[in-house]
């Protein structure tokens, strides 16, 4: 609960704050997007990391949502 708390705070602190302005310059950011939108969109789809963490991450929220439906049917029975 403090977490929830002390999240816009946080969020507030960190959009404010002097950061150095250290970064890409401009046209590298813009070819790295041109050759990135250039690939057809199933090359994306081909992602290791897609690959690997959609089915971890459907896996994690059938857990989270059994035990929401067994916390719902309880206290609905109740």
């Amino acid at each position: 609960m403090v977490l929830v708390a002390a999240f816009p705070p946080l969020i507030l602190l960190v959009g404010v704050s002097p950061w150095p302005d250290w970064g890409y310059e401009t046209e590298y950011l813009n070819s790295r997007a041109q050759k990135w939108h250039s690939r057809p969109y199933w090359l994306h789809l081909l992602n290791p990391l897609r690959l690997i963490g959609y089915p971890l991450a459907v896996l994690m929220v059938l857990g989270f949502r059994h035990k929401l439906k067994k916390a719902f049917l309880k206290d609905s029975v109740a």
